[in-house]
């Protein structure tokens, strides 16, 4: 996936940005995957790390909230490849229901919905 994100913002003449937390897997000085990632794709690339506790700056975890309560949750799936197809599905659906997302993590571009009272 990173490929592909760097390669779109290359493209675009753009560096990629990931946004992660502050766990030791997403730290060069830990993980050496992720140092063999900033040296291949050098200043293509940049990690921005977010505060160490900050629900508010932290939208993917009501994401992946929204993502178990469809995929994981009291789910009846004998093999991990019939969960994965679920997860491809839901990514899908997200695909096609932007706004659905952005109301989900309380983004202040969701447009909000239109109830009937």
């Amino acid at each position: 996936m990173i490929d592909l994100c760097v390669a779109r913002s290359a493209r675009r003449r753009r560096r990629t940005l990931v946004i992660v937390d502050n766990a030791r897997i997403h730290r060069p000085e830990t993980s050496n995957a992720v140092k063999a990632l900033l040296a291949r794709y050098g200043k293509h690339l940049r990690l921005v790390y977010i505060p160490a506790y900050a629900p508010n700056e932290e939208p993917q975890e009501k994401f992946w909230g929204t993502w178990r309560d469809h995929v994981t949750h009291n789910h009846r799936r004998g093999r991990i490849t019939q969960l994965e197809k679920d997860s491809d599905r839901y990514f899908a659906w997200c695909a096609q229901h932007p706004q659905s997302v952005l109301r989900a993590i309380g983004s202040p571009y969701a447009k909000t919905q239109n109830r009937r009272t």
